[in-house]
């Protein structure tokens, strides 16, 4: 059975028609939220089951309503926080890319050190980054570490209003269409689709859950 929580890593998703599908996107978009900060200030910390951080962490998530499991997901998937100040947020795999980039390192053979010496190189790397980096925090956890300056990304509202304003029920909807055009919609999900409509859905999807 797939991972039907949509703060695991492993999350996925079958949807019966659109409206559904537009409902799980505006309802990750509510407990989703943009945080611009500086890039030499990030730094990652490597979180093992039984230490003291998942405890508090737990306890911290507990007292605001959120999903103690997130950060035991996290545990078993990333192993990373990512520290800004005294704030540590759980990092999801799909912004494993981009924190990387802003550190300006690359190489397979990061993924087979231990989680601590993995931390340590980056946060090296992380020390002279340069400019702001913009964290897309998503249902508890970090699904993005964009860059944060001018000439980066933007923020935009993605809610769809009354006005005509395009938004993530848009781009959805667009991915949706794709979707049925592909004759793939229904109870299969997105199975068969071609590798460019897929593509296209894949980010679409990407883009709103985080």
């Amino acid at each position: 059975m797939g991972e039907t929580r949509v703060f695991a890593d492993g999350y996925r998703g079958v949807f019966q028609n659109q409206e559904d599908f537009l409902k799980c996107l505006n309802s990750i978009g509510r407990n989703s939220f943009w945080e611009r900060k500086t890039s030499k200030n990030l730094r990652l910390v490597a979180i093992t089951s039984g230490s003291k951080v998942e405890e508090e962490l737990k306890q911290m998530y507990a007292d605001e309503g959120l999903d103690e499991d997130i950060i035991t997901d996290t545990i078993i998937n990333t192993g990373l926080l990512l520290k800004i100040r005294n704030q540590y947020y759980p990092v999801r795999d799909c912004a494993i890319k981009s924190i990387l980039d802003r550190a300006g390192i690359s190489g397979a053979g990061l993924r087979r050190v231990e989680k601590s010496v993995y931390a340590r190189i980056l946060n090296d790397c992380l020390k002279v980054a340069k400019g702001d980096a913009l964290l897309r925090i998503s249902e508890g956890k970090v699904s993005a570490v964009l860059g944060g300056d001018c000439h980066d990304y933007a923020v935009l509202d993605m809610e769809e209003r009354e006005n005509g304003a395009y938004g993530s029920n848009m781009a959805a909807a667009g991915a949706m269409e794709t979707a049925q055009q592909a004759e793939t919609f229904g109870e299969n999900g997105l199975t068969g689709l071609d590798d460019n409509a897929l593509g296209g859905i894949l980010q679409s999807l990407e883009a709103f859950k985080g």
